[in-house]
């Protein structure tokens, strides 16, 4: 898919290779699998914006800040007062909402 931007910058993305989406104030940075590497990009474009553009039950909106592909793999750290993801091709932990917490988990154990 293409996910267009606030500019006219577009990126050209296999949502299955999607990791996941993090805001950053009025950009976005899209972190994804290419063969063995882990790619990332700026956008100028919102998390609400590129969330709108996606048509995919695999990727969710997990907290305000993130959007995750669910078929990645993740694991799932902390419990009820504080879930969190971790990946094997990230560094960096990944929150989840506390009102999310339950779905979110949930949807990850079925796509596992």
């Amino acid at each position: 898919m293409k996910i267009k931007t606030d500019t006219k910058e577009e990126l050209e993305l296999n949502l299955n290779k999607l990791i996941f989406i993090e805001a950053q104030e009025n950009y976005s940075r899209v972190v994804w699998m290419e063969g063995d590497r882990v790619l990332e990009k700026l956008l100028p474009a919102t998390l609400k914006s590129i969330e709108d553009q996606i048509v995919n039950k695999d990727i969710l909106r997990c907290h305000r800040s993130y959007i995750i592909n669910t078929k990645t793999g993740f694991t799932i750290l902390g419990n009820s007062n504080g879930y969190r993801l971790k990946s094997g091709f990230i560094s960096q932990t990944i929150p989840i909402s506390r009102s999310l917490g339950k779905e979110i988990v949930r949807k990850l154990k079925e796509s596992n």
